[in-house]
């Protein structure tokens, strides 16, 4: 499972790395035996257990159980539920996405979509939706008011977000500017991560204010980890199995990208026009925006823009550092900041 991928890196970090994975392990298990999941009718329920069975990081629920464990060392069965439903909603998400996209593949195997049927995947992703608020309610009943409109105010930003990137990729007109892509991915990938951290600690009863505090770390994090996303897909080492490039054989308007226009000039500029326009011959095309993105700089402006959403959330971490035991969050934020795909 490629969330196993980040204990490499924790060890690294000193952290005993048989706890961390005790942990992912745990987490892990608990997902794919939810018995939830095996309900009539299977060919509802079927497409969600395969959706939930692809390789994953499984930052977000982490980050919900790292942020609880920073003021309870015990974890409860309410609190690993809370991170189950993290989970579904960002399957859910991931699923309408696919379908939005018209995507064949999803971390190299069919989407759900493609593997059942459009109607099957939407119903599925429709579920796990109604199952996220269900299992909340359920784990948290006396707090279930205060989670559920602390979390749908980050799962209707979600979805902005998704309208907002269907809106400028769709942007002909006027270039789409750095502004307007760090306000998507707030929406579109931060704010999910802010909510994990955020019912992490609200679950372990922790203050109104600090649980805004634990919100806006996620947030940050957030916004450094899709950055780095766009980074990886393009400079990440393919010697650790990332395949480079999708990104840009998609023409997907990245930070890379928006950055690549705006400073480009004479024929970077001419050459980039040419390759966005065209589709067959995906080699040379990587290779050649590659070359435009490191000569305007746009990959070390990227990585440099990550940095400093990781410098925030670090900051944040160490004011918190006497209300809290960080010690967790902090190595895992560096193990993030780390990756290498």
């Amino acid at each position: 499972m490629e969330f196993l991928l980040l204990i490499f890196y924790i060890k690294r970090n000193s952290l005993p790395l048989r706890l961390m994975q005790e942990l992912l392990e745990e987490f892990e298990y608990r997902l794919q035996n939810q018995p939830d999941l095996n309900k009539f009718p299977d060919g509802l329920y079927a497409p969600m257990r395969y959706v939930l069975k692809l390789p994953a990081k499984r930052v977000r629920p982490m980050l919900c159980l790292l942020s609880f464990q920073a003021f309870q060392q015990e974890l409860t069965n309410a609190i690993y539920e809370l991170a189950i439903c993290i989970e579904f909603f960002h399957n859910f998400t991931l699923i309408h996405d696919d379908i939005m996209d018209n995507a064949d593949l999803r971390r190299g195997v069919p989407t759900v979509h493609k593997k059942y049927n459009v109607n099957t995947a939407i119903l599925a992703g429709d579920n796990m939706l109604v199952m996220v608020y269900q299992k909340m309610a359920t784990a948290y009943p006396f707090m279930a008011h205060a989670m559920i409109s602390f979390f749908s105010k980050a799962a209707i930003e979600v979805c902005e977000g998704q309208m907002y990137d269907l809106i400028l990729s769709e942007q002909k007109e006027t270039p789409v500017s750095i502004e307007e892509y760090l306000q998507m991915i707030r929406r579109k990938t931060a704010v999910l991560l802010g909510a994990s951290m955020g019912l992490g600690a609200m679950a372990a009863g922790a203050s109104n204010e600090t649980v805004q505090k634990f919100y806006q770390i996620g947030e940050f994090m957030g916004m450094a980890f899709q950055l780095q996303d766009d980074y990886l897909d393009v400079f990440a080492d393919e010697q650790f199995g990332k395949k480079i490039g999708g990104d840009i054989l998609e023409n997907k308007k990245t930070f890379l990208l928006i950055s690549a226009l705006q400073d480009a000039i004479g024929s970077d500029y001419d050459d980039l026009q040419y390759w966005l326009k065209t589709h067959h011959k995906p080699q040379d095309k990587i290779f050649a925006v590659k070359a435009i993105f490191e000569k305007t700089g746009a990959g070390e402006k990227c990585i440099q823009m990550s940095n400093t959403y990781f410098q925030y959330a670090n900051q944040f971490i160490q004011e918190l550092e006497n209300q809290a035991n960080m010690q967790n969050l902090k190595t895992y934020l560096s193990a993030i900041q780390n990756r290498t795909k």
